[in-house]
């Protein structure tokens, strides 16, 4: 269990939030709470693409049996992935930016549309997105096209 391919993706999301925190300069309270949401945010997202892969197994393995290869597998994978975070990243945005006056009260030091937050923590989203597709990706890759179509 050491060295399971989610506990490496928390530990990895662990280091990137803390470097952006620390940017932040947080209080020990908000810390706690942003590390138990950082780690539910990032497990539940690597759950969605996890199971959206088993439940696509059949798929996978057709257009395995077709011609595809690993890469456009790993690809659509990912690709899948990444336009969801995307579009969840687009109404976050579009929700931070509506709703600046009721933010300014919560934030220590930075704008409610500081440009610079922003950007950071979106590019943080998307590469926590990026390995949370990641591995699914690599165990869709490894679907044996016969075994899938047999399965069912």
């Amino acid at each position: 269990m050491k060295n399971h391919p989610l506990r490496q993706l928390l530990q990895l999301i662990s280091q990137l939030w803390r470097l952006l925190f620390s940017l932040l300069r947080r209080g020990r309270y908000e810390r706690k709470m942003e590390e138990e949401m950082r780690f539910h945010g990032a497990g539940g997202f690597y759950s969605v693409i996890a199971y959206s892969v088993t439940q696509r197994r059949r798929e996978i393995g057709v257009r395995m049996a077709l011609g595809a290869g690993k890469g456009a597998v790993i690809k659509m994978v990912i690709g899948q992935g990444i336009k969801l975070a995307l579009i969840g990243m687009a109404i976050g945005l579009a929700g931070a930016l509506g709703l600046t006056r009721f933010l300014s009260g919560l934030l220590y030091g930075v704008k409610p549309s500081d440009p610079l937050t922003l950007v950071a923590v979106s590019a943080l989203l998307i590469a926590v997105a990026f390995l949370a597709c990641y591995i699914p990706a690599r165990q869709a890759a490894k679907v044996d096209p016969l075994a899938a179509l047999r399965h069912d």
